[in-house]
């Protein structure tokens, strides 16, 4: 059924049984008639709990350990969206391997740290992990915690970077 408006437009109720034709394209996805759009719905009276934005940092670490953490929750589950590793150079060459765990599990990660204490430790500036889907913690009420070992003898500057949400 369709309803002329004042202005000129015309309005169309949208229902299953009048669906509105609609061609989406995301990336090589075409969604329509033939491929419809996944929707997720709310039941009437339910309400959705909004995500809470949580950014943690190291702060700076001179030639020791560094974490950054989303926090446990009462009641929500915590997400980790990105981890930015980032730091000067250190005396020796080394590698080392930072870590994202929420004590349930653990995802550990090899990094080449390069020689030269006025330099960049790794060879891109900032090393930017992102995930998605987002990690979950195991159950509500848990933190995940990103640590960076230290990147050794002579490295003045380090830091990482935990980016996420609760729900």
């Amino acid at each position: 059924m369709a309803t002329t408006i004042a202005d000129g437009t015309t309005q169309v109720a949208w229902s299953s049984t009048n669906p509105i034709p609609v061609a989406l394209q995301t990336g090589s996805t075409t969604y329509g008639a033939t491929n419809p759009l996944p929707v997720i719905t709310t039941p009437a009276g339910a309400t959705v709990a909004t995500p809470t934005q949580v950014i943690n940092s190291s702060g700076n670490k001179a030639a020791t350990s560094g974490t950054a953490s989303i926090a446990g929750a009462s009641g929500k589950t915590s997400y980790l969206t990105k981890v930015e590793f980032s730091g000067t150079g250190a005396t020796a060459t080394s590698i080392i391997a930072p870590t994202i765990s929420d004590g349930t599990w653990t995802v550990t990660y090899e990094l080449v740290v390069a020689a030269g204490v006025t330099g960049r430790a790794f060879a891109s500036d900032v090393i930017t992990l992102t995930f998605s889907p987002p990690l979950a913690a195991s159950a509500t009420n848990t933190a995940i915690t990103a640590t960076l070992p230290s990147l050794g003898s002579g490295s003045t500057n380090a830091c990482v970077n935990a980016y996420g949400f609760q729900q």
